[in-house]
């Protein structure tokens, strides 16, 4: 799930590069139309190289690492119905199905209940609810179509808390959690890795703890102190960040620490799949050397200088190899699909689809990316439109913003403006 971009000093990353802080720069990849965190080829280098005519380089896929539900379905391709979802600010979007025939929701007005809506006839599937449930944040990606809402029998800070899976197509429950004494005030899932969710848990407003909990019901694996970190999955490794330009690594299996804590007041981080860099705030981004570490914290090789332009338009929402970020200083990769293959390329100061070579710097700046490659969702000076590599405008997507939502785009405007576009199949 996202780390959020931290304060800046001059043009510099002062944390981890996420989906959110990406998109509302224009900056982008995307993450897997399937089933849970995904990796593309291990062997993919994305070096590049140049093209047959000599003038336009191509790039080796890249083996990214990244969640369900930020490419776009490239069913889009066909155009689009729009669902209201959003009636007075009482309902949130918490999943949409891969093809398209549901989604759920969380219902304020309606008994805080959780419904799953069927698609496209509008009507309520199931509907279930218990006294001051909740749902999950899920500003990206949903729990595989499904969602975790959480609830306790008064609220009272004494009472039991509890968090359950509702399946997005039946509705059916399958126990999470139980926190003894203590009231669930929020959940905030990260990502999912065979069949288990991490998460972030505020218990009685502490930002208690990050757990990894199995969704077939076995139970809790393991948990740590949270203390408010947010966190993303990168190879075998939960990389989590405490607010403060710091970061430690957890392993997926056991929830140890696999690293002592690193950055800080002095200093930021730059995380990758592989690895991390330390960066000293006062260094010289183009003459100082810097060290790339495994998460172990075993020394990985050195990189001098730093690329702002390519650590900024690479990744969204996705963590890739280090290679791939500091192969190139001025040029290089800028988008990629939902296989690690290249979209978009920033060539010679131009920005180019990979493919054709198509010069779209006077159209606008992408913004979103279709899983298989083959449309990208650009904002121009008009408004945001669906565009293929050769250039050509597709579609017209409505509304002054939009974000990607297990794969959907979701137009977040307040009240009856909220949208949920559904792709012709």
């Amino acid at each position: 799930m996202s780390f959020p971009r931290r304060a800046r000093s001059g043009h510099r990353n002062a944390g981890i590069i996420t989906l959110s802080a990406l998109i509302s720069l224009g900056l982008l990849v995307g993450c897997s139309s399937g089933g849970g965190a995904t990796k593309s080829d291990d062997n993919a280098s994305g070096g590049g190289t140049a093209s047959a005519d000599g003038e336009i380089p191509t790039y080796d896929p890249i083996a990214i690492v990244a969640e369900e539900g930020s490419w776009v379905d490239p069913a889009y391709i066909n155009g689009f119905e729009e669902i209201e979802f959003n009636k007075n600010d009482a309902t949130t979007l918490q999943a949409v199905a891969a093809d398209s025939s549901y989604y759920v929701a969380w219902n304020a007005d309606d008994h805080l209940a959780a419904q799953g809506i069927s698609i496209p006839d509008g009507q309520v599937m199931w509907s279930d609810t218990e006294d001051y449930m909740q749902c999950a944040e899920t500003p990206n990606h949903s729990v595989n179509g499904s969602t975790i809402c959480f609830y306790s029998s008064d609220g009272r800070v004494s009472d039991d808390g509890y968090a359950e899976l509702f399946d997005g197509e039946t509705g059916k429950r399958t126990p999470l959690l139980e926190i003894k004494g203590g009231v669930i005030r929020s959940i905030k899932p990260f990502g999912i890795r065979d069949n288990v969710v991490y998460a972030a848990l505020d218990v009685n407003f502490t930002g208690d703890m990050i757990a990894a909990v199995a969704l077939d019901g076995s139970g809790t694996k393991w948990s740590v102190d949270a203390h408010g970190a947010d966190c993303t999955i990168a190879e075998e490794v939960l990389v989590c960040d405490n607010g403060e330009k710091q970061i430690t690594a957890y392993d997926l299996e056991t929830g140890e620490p696999t690293m002592d804590p690193v950055g800080g007041e002095e200093s930021w981080v730059q995380t990758f799949s592989d690895g991390y860099i330390v960066y000293d705030s006062s260094a010289d981004d183009e003459e100082a050397e810097h060290t790339i570490y495994a998460y172990d914290g075993t020394e990985k090789g050195t990189f001098k200088g730093f690329s702002e332009e390519l650590a900024d338009s690479v990744v969204s929402h996705s963590l890739v190899p280090s290679s791939a970020m500091f192969a190139h200083r001025e040029d290089g990769p800028a988008s990629v699909d939902a296989k690690g293959n290249v979209v978009t390329i920033r060539h010679d100061r131009d920005s180019l689809f990979a493919t054709t070579g198509f010069n779209f710097d006077d159209m606008g700046e992408v913004k979103a990316v279709a899983a298989d490659g083959r449309f990208v969702v650009m904002r121009t000076d008009d408004g945001y439109f669906i565009v293929t590599p050769d250039g050509k405008t597709q579609h017209e997507i409505p509304g002054e913003d939009f974000r990607v939502f297990d794969g959907h785009i979701v137009i977040d405007e307040t009240g009856p403006e909220a949208r949920l576009l559904v792709p012709n199949k």
